[in-house]
């Protein structure tokens, strides 16, 4: 009702999310995973530094082994069998607060 309200007085309802850097990091890696383009390691390296992408290619050794990822022009890329474990996935790749 208080949405209903709002809109009928012409007011704006919404809600900001302020991230951290991590969290932005995060999002990148989830959503970008999801494309057919993949996730762009040269964006990361630039876009959050160095030690994100050093902390992706960590993560990265066993799945690129176990066929769940490829690695083409510098982009991550889930192969088809890495689609069914897209979030898991991109888990694995998050940096977390310790």
């Amino acid at each position: 009702m208080n949405y209903i309200n709002a809109i009928n007085a012409g007011d704006l309802c919404f809600e900001e999310e302020i991230l951290t850097e991590k969290q932005k990091f995060n999002e990148y890696v989830l959503t970008s995973l999801r494309t057919i383009h993949g996730c762009d390691l040269t964006f990361i390296e630039n876009r959050f530094g160095v030690s994100y992408r050093e902390e992706i290619e960590k993560a990265l050794s066993k799945n690129l082994i176990t066929g769940k990822f490829i690695l083409h022009n510098n982009h991550l890329i889930l192969t088809p069998e890495g689609m069914l474990f897209a979030d898991g996935l991109a888990s694995d790749l998050f940096i977390v607060d310790e």
